[in-house]
């Protein structure tokens, strides 16, 4: 079976312009894929190539099985790159993923470039540090210039269009603040590509899709960092294909998307997660801003686990405090060692384990009922939520008693909805 990829072309909107194609997976109606930005960046979108939209579809058409015939020429880098490594090993080495076909022309096309550097830009720990490492380089071809948000599905894969578009808007609003404050250029990608996704299992936060929106933009960058989620030497295709965490392949993937022209780097592969915040923690910028959640609002919950694991980083390296601005503080401080439980509960080394050796390296005494909460209360909570998630009645209560707003990000009314709907397909 084949996914069908037509020719790129440029469709214009009001103050926005969008690369577009159209795709027909097998068994399903064909669909346009886009990637949407501001039209003062329309130039620099490439319709030549069919490189953006091979990335954008490969998770999916690897995890079924599908060669992709695409219409108009693959550079040959990346075609070669994808045919000879990162297909034979992904499928190999993965339990996620089939060995398939890259069916068309390749090009040895020269794109023109205005040689820009670029990073993405979430707001995290890790996009944080990668934008302060680059910022006022001794390598001024490297020096990051541009900041990129992109609806790539890392935050906003499991919820539809609207509530996405929600959380798009409010980060993108605040984001532009920050990289104005740092003296770079702001750029939002919206894209209909997790949609494409949606409530599929193809592995998650991985630098094969979000790639796709650089090679959409080839013709504005010359370097591109990624934010490394891990150390370089955390490389483990066994834990992607159990936690489905692309940080354990990013060292893998990183020269595979890199094509003559446009480089990408591991950007943060020298550093642990508790080494980038150390790093990022007494910038004003940072601690005013610091997002790691993924809230609709661009806000932090406080709740969730990617909450509960930076403010326990920075508490143990003595820095909470400084971010009252981002975080609930003195709820957390009030209660840090039910929040230290919780988190060791939902999260996984080497966070985890990191978190313990510098509170230990700090002098900060973890106490024995932290480690008995985990294992008596919160692990055990874990696996009954986990379990009955997607329990109808369950989650129906689950809103009634307002558990939404206690033990993690608070629902809107439409998140509740499409989750009681989702609830319902899954148990007929």
């Amino acid at each position: 079976m084949e996914l069908k990829i037509g020719k790129p072309y440029l469709e214009s909107g009001k103050g926005t312009v969008r690369l577009c194609a159209q795709v027909k997976a097998p068994g399903e109606q064909q669909t346009k894929l886009f990637f949407e930005v501001d039209k003062k960046w329309g130039e620099y979108l490439v319709t030549e190539l069919s490189d953006a939209f091979v990335l954008a579809v490969l998770k999916r058409a690897m995890k079924h099985g599908w060669d992709i015939c695409y219409e108009t020429p693959m550079s040959e880098d990346l075609c070669y790159q994808l045919t000879a490594y990162g297909i034979p090993v992904l499928s190999g080495l993965t339990e996620i993923y089939s060995a398939i076909l890259l069916k068309g022309e390749t090009t040895d096309l020269e794109i023109p470039a205005a040689g820009k550097a670029g990073t993405g830009f979430s707001g995290g720990v890790d996009s944080f540090y990668s934008v302060l490492k680059h910022k006022d380089s001794r390598f001024p071809k490297h020096e990051v210039t541009h900041l990129v948000l992109a609806r790539n599905g890392a935050a906003s894969s499991s919820v539809p269009q609207k509530l996405a578009r929600e959380w798009y808007d409010a980060s993108s609003k605040k984001l532009a603040k920050s990289a104005a404050e740092l003296g770079m250029e702001y750029i939002g990608v919206w894209s209909d590509i997790p949609d494409f996704y949606r409530r599929e299992s193809c592995g998650n936060g991985c630098l094969i899709q979000t790639s796709s929106f650089i090679h959409a933009l080839r013709k504005l960058f010359k370097n591109y960092y990624w934010a490394s989620t891990f150390r370089t030497d955390v490389i483990d295709f066994q834990e992607y294909s159990r936690t489905g965490d692309g940080g354990f392949i990013d060292p893998f993937l990183v020269p595979l998307v890199s094509v003559d022209g446009l480089r990408f780097h591991h950007s943060g592969g020298e550093a642990s997660r508790i080494e980038k915040v150390e790093y990022i923690a007494d910038f004003p910028v940072v601690q005013r801003s610091l997002t790691v959640c993924g809230s609709l609002d661009a806000g932090n919950c406080g709740n969730c686990v990617k909450c509960l694991r930076t403010m326990a980083e920075l508490n143990s390296i003595g820095k909470l405090e400084q971010f009252q601005e981002s975080f609930p503080v003195k709820k957390y401080l009030k209660h840090w060692t039910g929040k230290l439980a919780f988190e060791l509960a939902l999260d996984h080394p080497p966070f985890t384990t990191d978190i313990l050796k510098t509170m230990e390296a700090h002098g900060k005494k973890v106490p024995a009922a932290v480690f008995m909460k985990k294992w008596c209360f919160y692990t055990p909570y874990r696996k009954v939520r986990e379990a009955l998630r997607d329990h109808y009645a369950v989650r129906k209560l689950y809103y009634m008693l307002k558990l939404d707003e206690k033990t993690g990000q608070k629902h809107s009314r439409e998140m509740k909805r499409l989750r009681l709907e989702e609830c319902k397909r899954k148990r007929r």
